[in-house]
């Protein structure tokens, strides 16, 4: 992260909180101290209009979020920054749809497009807790976060590596390679599993594993099989980064489809307001 990144990061981090806490607050009051009469309080017209125009240029804002990290070949801001608003503006947009609605349901497409909203919100909170959670265990031994594609072309490489350290071994040590830790090595499934656990955990068991292996392997080649079993620790810490990536590519799956469904279900509804 470059200093601009940790300057926009920083002081996002500090005035959103207290900006969210201010326009919430402001949207309430609006709401709340006014009187309000019943037409002028529909979806449709007075203030309920006005929140429902400006929760359409929030959704308009928040789409790029999408456009910034993946399309724009000059970024404008650093994805911290982007990312932290994303967050707090998702949170207001809550706010002013039900300010918008009136907590009021509505008819049938109105009734989906609220119960999409709420889906892309819920889906947005647990990507949210993801990217919190998985770039700290991607970097915890190291100041990189590492792609797919980087752990793919590593894993290989350990594989490579465990298999020279097994040529020219007795029949015990190669038995025992080819059958408790080449299926391992070689493997790029996804370990589930993993994305329950902590990575400590997963070196643990690794250790365990080669400790009960190198019990009967022969004393001459004690030293070789430890060589092979850090590797195939590092080859499971690698897997343990594997299943959190994808564990963030499983959720786009959801969440994405959902907020297109909704941007479809918005475009019907902007439709039917100016037909009727």
């Amino acid at each position: 992260m470059d200093n601009l990144e940790k300057s926009d990061y920083n002081l996002l981090k500090s005035v959103w909180p207290i900006l969210f806490i201010v326009i919430v607050c402001a949207l309430l009051a609006v709401r709340y101290s006014m009187k309000i009469d019943e037409s002028s309080s529909s979806p449709g017209a007075g203030m309920g209009l006005v929140y429902g125009i400006l929760s359409l240029a929030l959704i308009v804002i928040l789409s790029g979020y999408r456009i910034r990290k993946s399309l724009l070949r000059t970024p404008i801001g650093s994805l911290h920054a982007w990312a932290q608003s994303h967050v707090y503006m998702g949170v207001i947009l809550i706010v002013l749809v039900f300010l918008h609605s009136g907590f009021r349901t509505g008819g049938m497409l109105s009734g989906l497009l609220l119960a999409l909203f709420l889906l892309v919100i819920a889906s947005g909170i647990i990507g949210a807790i993801l990217y919190k959670v998985v770039p700290l265990s991607l970097s915890k031994y190291g100041r990189h976060v590492m792609t797919m594609e980087v752990i793919g072309a590593r894993i290989e490489k350990l594989l490579a590596e465990a298999d020279k350290q097994a040529e020219n071994r007795s029949a015990i040590f190669q038995e025992t390679y080819s059958k408790h830790i080449r299926p391992s090595l070689a493997s790029q499934q996804v370990n589930w599993g993993y994305i329950f656990i902590e990575e400590d955990e997963v070196i643990k068991t690794c250790k365990a594993k080669m400790e009960s292996l190198q019990q009967d392997t022969p004393a001459d080649e004690v030293y070789g099989m430890s060589l092979v079993g850090a590797i195939y620790a590092e080859k499971e810490r690698l897997a343990y980064k594997w299943a959190m990536l994808n564990s963030l590519r499983v959720w786009l799956y959801f969440h994405v489809p959902l907020t297109m469904a909704m941007l479809v279900a918005l475009s019907f509804h902007l439709l039917g307001s100016f037909y009727y």
